[in-house]
């Protein structure tokens, strides 16, 4: 069993957890936007007073690696691989989809243990009516891998065949509710949280999935949309 330090960055508010033997001990999360940059070492702090351990007496550090933000999850990662370097610390690398599907997953914690065929599809918002998107069965097993996708009335008709339903999660699935809106669509939390990486973090820590401190770097699944700026003339 493990002490984990869990850190979540990938949309637009931050979250950090500590959990003990996959149980949540200590939370923090930012109530402003896309403030990362100022709050997240703070909010570390936070979960350290909380539960009365150092940083040094964690067994490993988890974090989201994307898809999602390109600033955030920078962000995110760079604090989670300087604690991890420093205090010669395991670090876990998660899926922020995994993520939102677990959230989604344990906000129907009664439901799941009697519905399996059901899927589940985290969106993370990518601009206009594209997201970032991958399926995972009521086990959390990857149906289809992580994706672009552009959100269309038809994109999920070949999925009634298959599926008893489908649960739409993630804050890319607040402009998916203009198109799904019948009874085969249920939608789960908008909002990713760090409390969602305990158990996977256990899971991948006893299982040794750790990442590569030197060259782990955060998944875009798309490149950053950087324009360089105009020459004034």
């Amino acid at each position: 069993m493990a002490l984990i330090l869990s850190i979540e960055t990938s949309t637009e508010y931050c979250s950090v957890v500590i959990g003990n033997q996959g149980q949540q001990i200590a939370v923090a999360e930012s109530e402003t936007p896309m403030s990362h940059a100022t709050e997240l070492t703070l909010l570390i702090n936070a979960c350290c007073q909380q539960s009365d351990y150092t940083l040094d007496q964690l067994d490993g550090i988890s974090v989201s690696i994307g898809p999602g933000s390109f600033t955030a999850l920078r962000i995110g990662l760079s604090t989670a691989k300087g604690i991890a370097y420093a205090l010669d610390k395991p670090l876990v690398a998660i899926s922020s989809l995994l993520i939102q599907a677990n959230r989604s997953r344990l906000f129907r914690q009664s439901e799941t243990e009697t519905e399996t065929n059901i899927l589940y599809i985290p969106m993370i918002d990518a601009r206009r009516m594209e997201v970032y998107t991958a399926y995972f069965n009521n086990k959390l097993e990857v149906v289809s891998p992580p994706k672009a996708l552009i959100l269309e009335k038809n994109s999920f008709d070949p999925l009634r065949k298959k599926y008893d339903k489908v649960i739409l999660c993630g804050n890319g699935a607040i402009k998916a509710g203009t198109l799904y809106t019948d009874p085969f669509f249920e939608y789960g939390p908008k909002n990713i949280h760090a409390n969602a990486m305990i158990q996977l973090a256990e899971k991948a820590w006893k299982t040794k999935q750790f990442a590569d401190l030197a060259y782990v770097e955060p998944y875009y699944l798309k490149p950053p949309n950087i324009t360089k700026p105009k020459k004034i003339l």
